[in-house]
């Protein structure tokens, strides 16, 4: 931590002298972070995959609606 300065009024945090940048040095809430993080992901990835499952629906809609039609 020699390029690190303590922030005022927040032990878990420290600024980069090189960088300017803010860096928190605790642990456990860098873990809590990640796992945030983890969870908006596969959230989105999730919401990524009902959207293409209903994009597909309508295709298929789409064409049984032709196929009535043109019968």
């Amino acid at each position: 931590m020699k390029n690190h300065v303590k922030v005022e009024g927040n032990p878990s945090l420290v600024r980069d002298i090189d960088t300017h940048a803010i860096l928190n040095t605790d642990s456990y809430e860098i873990r809590l972070a990640r796992e945030r993080k983890a969870q908006r992901l596969k959230e989105k990835k999730k919401f990524e995959a009902l959207q293409s499952d209903v994009d597909d629906i309508k295709i298929m809609l789409a064409r049984i609606m032709d196929k009535l039609d043109g019968s």
